[in-house]
């Protein structure tokens, strides 16, 4: 991730030595830099920015005008070199996390074994189980409103036939 703040003079965002020179060449970082916060013009350039190596743009609104140049060759080859950057790290986590969960490296990405959920059947038995005590609970308490509902309806009927 990129710093919104100025090293020197120059954007950290958009700052050459740094996202590229740098991280890229020195380090050998082949994944995505992305903007820590964009302001329009005042604190990121965004042709600035992708020129420099950053890959992507935290951008609060959405992004509407993102490029001042889109059109020239070098427009066209540092936003083909972003996206590069964005698939190699997505394609990069997904075989990690393969290799990491004891996969092949030569498995397709996106494949996975297929493992028994034994905690599937304990959902559905619990679910069961808790639906159950729920329709008996509310069966004895319709049971109690009627009873007391008869009882009620036994002592305004004795009533009546006393009055009469």
């Amino acid at each position: 991730m990129a710093s919104v703040d100025r090293v020197g003079g120059a954007r950290g965002t958009g700052s050459y030595a740094m996202l590229t020179a740098v991280v890229r060449n020195e380090w050998g970082f082949n994944g995505t830099v992305i903007t820590d916060y964009y302001q329009s013009g005042i604190v990121n350039d965004i042709d600035e920015g992708i020129r420099a190596g950053n890959s992507q743009v935290l951008h609060p609104d959405g992004a509407k005008s993102w490029f001042d140049d889109s059109s020239s060759n070098t427009a066209k080859y540092y936003i083909h070199k972003s996206a590069k950057d964005i698939l190699f790290s997505y394609a990069e986590t997904k075989n990690f996390a393969e290799t990491a969960q004891g996969l092949e490296s030569g498995a397709l990405i996106g494949e996975t074994r297929e493992v028994f959920a034994w905690w599937v059947p304990l959902i559905i038995i619990i679910d069961v189980t808790a639906a159950g005590l729920m329709a008996f609970w509310i069966f004895m308490a319709l049971r109690k409103v009627n009873k007391q509902d008869a009882e009620i309806l036994t002592v305004s009927d004795s009533e009546q036939i006393t009055e009469d």
